[in-house]
């Protein structure tokens, strides 16, 4: 299920027109601007207290990266366009549509040269067995 998640997120954001995807692992010289997909494996809960953990919430964040802020507006543009609201296809899984659920101020990123500047987006969306 951790893969399926994470590759059913990954499909969403593979394809948007003209914008350079990064699934965890940066390049070290990236093309700018880009986005990053950082995934991890989904919470899993019980509905009931005697039940199996069979139910999943996934938390992911997407990393908007430019030289500008112009340029990081544009990459968090493409990713609330491609993820907000979005269905979730999973083989054997009902999921919920992705919900927006943080945002972090554009910031820089000094540990790069040139320096960059960033913004951080999270995410989350529920997943049951169909």
């Amino acid at each position: 299920m951790i893969r399926a998640h994470h590759n059913a997120i990954l499909g969403l954001l593979t394809g948007i027109p003209n914008l350079v995807l990064y699934d965890g692992i940066v390049p070290n010289l990236p093309v700018l601007p880009y986005a990053v997909l950082w995934a991890s494996a989904p919470l899993r809960y019980a509905d009931r207290m005697c039940g199996n953990q069979i139910n999943a919430r996934e938390l992911f964040s997407t990393t908007a990266v430019g030289s500008t802020a112009d340029q990081v507006g544009w990459v968090q543009e493409k990713l609330h366009a491609a993820l907000l609201g979005a269905p979730v296809t999973v083989a054997g899984r009902s999921c919920e549509r992705i919900q927006h659920v943080e945002s972090a101020a554009t910031d820089i990123d000094y540990d790069v040269d040139p320096p960059v500047l960033t913004a951080v987006d999270s995410w989350l969306f529920v997943s049951v067995p169909a």
